[in-house]
């Protein structure tokens, strides 16, 4: 990130002012961007499709070697309270998008858990959903990341390589079906398509 912050620095030839890693004010928690403002007010921003840290991140390339042999990436955990992202919303009832900002899921894991959950509940917006549909697609909760044999070769270049470089070598485009999912169809088409599929099952 430092890297990448200190190119734009360059190439604009202004300070930076502001960086989001995760803009979602101006592309929604679906596309959301990476964006950063210059003094002057200039801002640019870049899709997390066609962006270099994403697709490291999403390819486990920078990941810590302990993430992937992660004790607790099961339901059952030790702490409390546990937090994500929910994903697949659109498997949900509309009521808990939050706007397209996103929405997070938090398990009780304990009875003082339960009691976290109910205080929070007086100062923020909280709606119960099928626990076993979102068990089910939080991959954390079932599985630890996946190894990637390139992390070496990536980690070496990352101290070696300026980010053009590191940006011709690791950034891979993504698949047209994924494009096509996000900018085509959406959540709100998702869930459309989703509910007229369960309905017909029934």
């Amino acid at each position: 990130m430092r890297k990448y912050i200190a190119y734009l620095c360059r190439i604009h030839s202004a300070r930076l002012k502001n960086f989001a890693y995760r803009d979602k004010f101006n592309g929604g928690w679906e596309n959301f961007l990476m964006s950063a403002v210059f003094e002057g007010g200039r801002r640019i921003s870049v899709s997390r499709w066609f962006n270099l840290f994403y697709s490291v991140w999403f390819a486990g390339l920078m990941s810590r070697p302990a993430c992937q042999k992660c004790r607790f990436c099961r339901r059952e955990r030790v702490g409390d309270i546990s937090l994500g992202d929910l994903w697949r919303i659109f498997k949900f009832p509309r009521k808990i998008y939050g706007g397209g900002l996103g929405t997070s899921l938090i398990i009780a894991n304990s009875p003082k858990g339960c009691s976290v959950c109910a205080q929070l509940g007086k100062s923020m917006r909280i709606c119960r959903v099928d626990e076993k549909l979102a068990v089910c697609i939080q991959r954390p909760l079932r599985q630890n990341m996946a190894h990637s044999e390139k992390r070496g070769e990536f980690m070496s270049d990352l101290q070696t390589l300026d980010y053009r470089s590191l940006k011709a070598k690791w950034l891979k485009r993504p698949p047209l079906r994924l494009l096509f999912s996000a900018y085509v169809l959406g959540d709100t088409l998702k869930r459309a398509i989703y509910n007229a599929i369960n309905f017909i099952k029934k």
